[in-house]
């Protein structure tokens, strides 16, 4: 009896056996047939090959967006003498980017300039008379206060002149 109880286990055992094995066999066939379908054959250029130089550039199309936007916003207005950077190039805030022609305002300096010596001149002497009671002290505050404005503007065209 136990040999027949060991027997009939022994001929479950094969018979399922030999189903997995069967199952196996199936799907990886299957598997083959839809790699073998899959496979598309791609047409290449051959060459001999020799000794050269390679090519490091790679033409292509594409289109491009910035990370960010930055404005520029120049301070002065004129003709641009001199481009410092190329398009492309990193630079930081308050970088020069462009050297502006800057006759005009070094003319305009030069003109602030003489006209706060001639009086800056003009108020030593009237200081004098002021001291001396020739003039009013109104006449004396006036010419002063037009002494500080032009300084004003010659620091102003100093500014300009610096800016382009």
């Amino acid at each position: 009896m136990k040999t027949s109880n060991t027997f009939k286990l022994t001929a479950a055992a094969a018979v399922l056996a030999s189903v997995l094995l069967t199952g196996c066999n199936q799907a990886n066939s299957t598997t083959a047939t839809t790699t073998a379908e899959a496979v598309v054959a791609i047409p290449v250029e051959s060459a001999l090959t020799r000794q050269g130089e390679i090519s490091s550039s790679y033409r292509t199309t594409a289109t491009l967006e910035a990370r960010g936007e930055a404005e520029v916003i120049s301070k002065a207005t004129g003709i641009v003498q001199q481009i410092l950077v190329e398009e492309g190039d990193k630079v930081v805030a308050g970088q020069l980017l462009a050297q502006l022609d800057n006759e005009r305002q070094q003319y305009s300096l030069n003109k602030e300039k003489a006209e706060l010596n001639r009086l800056g001149s003009e108020l030593k002497r009237m200081e004098e008379m002021y001291q001396r009671k020739l003039i009013s002290a109104d006449v004396f505050e006036k010419l002063q206060w037009q002494f500080d404005a032009l300084q004003a503007s010659v620091n102003l065209a100093e500014l300009a002149l610096k800016e382009t």
